[in-house]
């Protein structure tokens, strides 16, 4: 039977953890190991977060970025499978029990999150033309059919997470992961989340 560990980096979400903890309970209590780390916040987010023994709560003594809050993270993941998360709630949590779903149905197959389908989008903006631009030349160096490279939803075996060996330190991370599983030919899936950016 598959189980999960779910890593999120934290970054001043004080605000955020208030209405994330308690999903996160109901979560963890669903057999989904919990794996917060805060990347040096500043704003009391490892305050609310250290003492709650629903989950393995883990701290950066200093700003080491995205990139290497979740390698971090997943030195302390037991189960046999890796969720990356947001902790910004700009994806709705709810949606996890899905996602878990849709991997297991594609028989365990990298799944990536997808935020939008780029061929519908009406309201263009700068970061989503930023997306665009950086997941079209992606496809074009690898020959994919990405929607979305950048979206923070991952979920993929233990094992195999760990064997890509990710350097970045920053946001990069989502990109290098998808090259490292282009290179060595591994399958993925894409998952339309629900999606909504928050204003800050």
């Amino acid at each position: 039977m598959s189980s999960y560990s779910m890593i999120i980096p934290v970054y001043n979400e004080a605000e955020a953890l208030k209405c994330l903890l308690p999903k996160l309970e109901k979560l963890s209590k669903k057999n989904i190991e919990i794996i917060l780390v805060d990347d040096g916040s500043n704003d009391g987010s490892w305050e609310i977060i250290k003492n709650k023994d629903s989950f393995i709560s883990i701290k950066n003594e200093s700003n080491l970025g995205k990139g290497k809050s979740i390698t971090n993270g997943s030195k302390f993941a037991s189960k046999s499978n890796i969720i990356l998360f947001d902790g910004d709630l700009e994806i709705d949590i709810t949606e996890i029990p899905k996602i878990i779903n849709a991997y297991e149905k594609h028989k365990n197959n990298v799944l990536i999150g997808i935020r939008w389908d780029l061929k519908l989008i009406n309201d263009y903006d700068i970061h989503f033309f930023g997306n665009y631009m950086l997941t079209t030349i992606f496809n074009l160096l690898f020959k994919k059919k990405h929607h979305d490279v950048l979206c923070c939803i991952r979920v993929i075996n233990t094992k195999l997470f760990k064997s890509l060996q990710l350097k970045s330190r920053g946001f990069g991370i989502e990109v290098e992961t998808l090259g490292k599983l282009a290179k060595n030919g591994i399958p993925t899936i894409e998952y339309k989340v629900l999606y909504k950016r928050r204003s800050r």
